[in-house]
């Protein structure tokens, strides 16, 4: 039984659809494949993280140089890292000059440092 030219068209075209749907889809679950707006999130907050990263030693340096680094230091060793970075943030540590408000992410780095500090 021969095909005419019709139906292998149709069976060609079902297969080209859905071999391309399969692609897609192991592409983008399983073969790390992302969408450009995925991408731009992730180097986003990579991006954040480094800087942060960064300025953890000048966020070491306010709070060495904090009146109350003793006593603060103490409620740091009692808190746990929410709380620990929390009073980071109270603090104004983390806060960078020309800001009102402290950088969060700042703060978890910063709080990092304190961490193996204590």
């Amino acid at each position: 039984m021969q095909m005419d030219v019709k139906e292998w068209f149709r069976a060609a075209v079902i297969g080209l659809v859905v071999g391309a749907g399969a692609t897609a889809f192991v592409g983008f679950n399983y073969g790390g494949w992302t969408t450009m707006d995925s991408a731009n999130k992730i180097a986003t907050e990579k991006t954040k993280l480094g800087v942060a990263d960064a300025l953890a030693p000048y966020c070491m340096e306010r709070a060495k140089a904090d009146p109350t680094y003793a006593s603060k230091l103490a409620d740091l060793k009692a808190g746990n890292s929410y709380n620990q970075t929390a009073i980071i943030q109270d603090s104004g540590w983390a806060t960078l000059p020309g800001t009102a408000e402290p950088d969060t992410t700042l703060a978890a780095s910063c709080q990092v440092l304190l961490a193996a500090s204590l």
